[in-house]
């Protein structure tokens, strides 16, 4: 008995600790002070079971259906912190990318269309909105907030929840990865861009000149062809 309760306990100590990073990147991404209530009440649901667990530690069937429960809250817990920061990651890059046109993009990040990055980040959207189909944000929050510390979750809900928190979790790389590539490639687009700006004002600067030079021409022109036709005394 005491082996699966420490195997379980082990268990529950080491996702704890791999969920408990993602809110800690969320709480230091958060700019605009906001408390993440569904993700914390995720966090603190495990807690209960967890406890009850420890409770029960000389019953197996209570120790495993526990171990469920609290690793089916913890693994939301992270998936919902991670369904978070991935749509940080994505405001963040459309803000890095959204003072360059496109030539200047290519220009200094080439892989970005050659790799085709910008389709890449296009589908791990369209992966995301998927995701969200497959659970309900706004009932599993409720479902946080009216949490009976009796239920239990079963082996199915928790594979599922494992499943997503693998799906939100590796999304989150892929941006965090295409995050430092494009941060690292921002001052050769600057550059570019700057080129680019300069070649276009001088362009400007030197049509300006002609069409001055001509206006100039045509109005010495028509001048000379009204002298012309002045009578003569």
């Amino acid at each position: 008995m005491q082996s699966l309760y420490t195997d379980r306990l082990d268990a529950i100590k080491d996702l704890y600790i791999r969920v408990k990073e993602a809110v800690i990147l969320l709480e230091k991404s958060n700019k605009g002070g906001y408390t993440f209530i569904g993700t914390h009440n995720e966090v603190r649901n495990a807690f209960d079971h967890v406890m009850k667990m420890v409770a029960g530690s000389d019953d197996n069937n209570a120790v495993e259906m526990q171990y469920l429960s609290a690793k089916s809250h913890l693994l939301r817990a992270g998936y919902d912190a991670y369904e978070l920061l991935c749509a940080s990651h994505i405001l963040y890059i459309a803000d890095m990318l959204s003072v360059y046109k496109a030539s200047d993009i290519n220009s200094g990040f080439p892989e970005y269309y050659e790799n085709d990055v910008k389709g890449k980040i296009e589908q791990i959207k369209r992966d995301l909105t998927g995701y969200r189909v497959e659970h309900s944000v706004a009932s599993s929050g409720k479902r946080a907030l009216t949490h009976v510390l009796d239920d239990a979750h079963d082996a199915s809900e928790a594979e599922k929840a494992e499943r997503r928190y693998n799906q939100y979790f590796n999304s989150f790389e892929q941006l965090s990865d295409y995050s430092r590539n494009i941060e690292r490639r921002i001052p050769a687009i600057s550059d570019f861009r700057d080129e680019r700006i300069g070649r276009e004002r001088k362009e400007k600067r030197n049509m300006i000149i002609t069409i001055a030079i001509a206006t100039a021409t045509l109005i010495v022109g028509l001048i000379g062809a009204i002298i012309a036709f002045l009578p003569r005394e």
